[in-house]
């Protein structure tokens, strides 16, 4: 009988990645529940949602897999349309569900085509049945079509403005920080394990395709008076930083450079949990300053830190992570893609020479414009004075939703703080898919400091025993 479920190191990280931002939001979530009419409606959808995304991460088979990624699918449709009485609900509902299974569509094709029909095949197995194919290509194809559309990159990015400000605050913060993280899974898991090895010509086009997301989501973010439209924005924006970094770790592997590769696998697993904490924090923020505005114009906002401190405070450390401020945790992984792409100045294949500096200009160019969105954001919203009655008589929002985003910023604050320990992490999970171990590399210092410590302990001279 075929395993129906696996927890390898890949599985069990991105286990972790949902919990963490599963967890926090269940206080806000809760908090936030008074204000929904359909609480049992909610509820149902909200746990199944919950659930699918940890059984995507830890499918064992193809069948598996895309039972929980329809149901993923299907749950978040439903949480879209929690408030249907709301402007505009049912029709980004209604193209979320036609989005949704388009890339569906692509993802059974793949995973037909790589079982042989057999859909309870392992993952191990597909990968001798793809090395027989001969076109691999399509399967390429398939793959970037079934995981991008749900992840939200250009140019199938088109849902995420709509379905996100439709969705109940709670729901925004899982659909744009988890579920967005469990589509990148998917290409970690059938790149690494089904697909590899792969041409160099995949690996740029990821680059490009990153690239040109980075910079189309932050120039539509710029433009946004919506506030949850444009935090959306900036998901497209950071999915394409994760697929840059994505992009630049095949290329390094298609050359032969198995540690930069890992280093820029690392960069992008680093820079999923990053977005995963601080766009959670941010929706979280967005959705206590709507509860109490009962707007999403930013422009009705203003003077909202005095009468919502835990609100302005979280959101202004999520602002400075997601632009990429140093000491962040948002600085650490950006700088990191920033280096594996600086990493390439000793290669000589033409394509590459036109494709990385696009992408350096593309990441240099997001990261100042996404300074000046959040600056303009941060400062009209909580900054000023009050340019509504709403905002005027604004006041913080109950416990379980301050609990829920200070649990979320300690989410944010350990992965700048233990950065290490997390980079650990995403290595040894790396190195089970095959890749090259990096951690010593990135860190020579920790590494030699343990060793002088064995060296120490083994060495040391046994002290004689007191005598009395």
């Amino acid at each position: 009988m075929p395993f129906v479920f696996q927890f390898d190191a890949l599985s069990i990280l991105f286990v972790f990645l949902v919990l963490l931002g599963v967890l926090p939001n269940l206080f806000y979530s809760r908090g936030y529940l008074p204000h929904i009419a359909r609480k049992a409606h909610y509820r149902i959808h909200y746990w199944g949602f919950a659930l699918s995304m940890l059984g995507v991460v830890t499918a064992a088979n193809g069948l598996t897999f895309l039972l929980f990624w329809e149901l993923m699918s299907l749950t978040s449709w439903q949480l879209i349309l929690t408030e249907p009485e709301e402007e505009g609900t049912i029709p980004a509902a209604r193209f979320y569900f036609f989005m949704t299974h388009f890339g569906f569509v692509f993802l059974l094709l793949f995973f037909l085509i790589a079982t042989d029909g057999n859909l309870e095949m392992d993952f191990a197995q597909m990968r001798s049945v793809v090395e027989h194919f001969a076109y691999p290509s399509l399967l390429f194809f398939l793959l970037i079509l079934g995981f991008l559309s749900k992840a939200g990159a250009v140019p199938l990015h088109v849902w995420l403005p709509y379905a996100h400000p439709a969705a109940p605050s709670p729901i925004s913060a899982l659909m744009s920080g988890v579920m967005l993280k469990v589509a990148i899974y998917g290409m970690f898991r059938f790149f690494l394990q089904v697909l590899h090895p792969w041409p160099l010509e995949w690996g740029i086009l990821v680059l490009v395709i990153g690239a040109l997301s980075s910079l189309v989501g932050v120039l539509y973010a710029l433009s946004e008076h919506d506030i949850k439209a444009l935090l959306a924005n900036h998901s497209i924006e950071n999915i394409g930083i994760i697929l840059i970094g994505f992009g630049m770790g095949m290329i390094f592997d298609t050359l032969g450079l198995g540690i930069l590769s890992s280093f820029a696998f690392i960069a992008a697993l680093f820079h999923t949990f990053n977005h995963m904490s601080f766009k959670s924090l941010l929706f979280m923020g967005a959705g206590s300053v709507l509860h109490e505005t009962h707007t999403k114009n930013i422009e009705a906002y203003g003077g909202l830190m005095k009468a919502m401190p835990i609100t302005a405070w979280t959101f202004l450390l999520a602002s400075v992570s997601i632009s990429a401020l140093p000491p962040t945790n948002g600085f650490l992984s950006e700088w990191m893609i920033f280096q594996s792409l600086l990493s390439s100045n000793t290669i000589t294949n033409m394509s590459l020479k036109l494709a990385i500096p696009f992408a350096i200009f593309a990441l240099a160019l997001t990261g100042g414009l996404a300074i000046a969105c959040f600056v303009k954001a941060y400062g009209i919203t909580f900054l000023g004075l009050h340019r509504s009655a709403n905002a005027k008589h604004a006041k913080e929002v109950n416990a379980l939703m301050r609990l829920g985003m200070l649990a979320m910023a300690g989410v944010v604050l350990s992965l700048m703080l233990f950065a290490p320990a997390y980079i650990r992490l995403f290595d040894r999970a790396l190195v089970a898919l095959g890749s090259v171990p990096a951690y010593d590399a990135i860190f020579p210092f920790i590494t030699a400091l343990k060793n002088r410590l064995k060296v120490m302990l083994h060495t040391s001279p046994i002290l004689p025993e007191r005598s009395f």
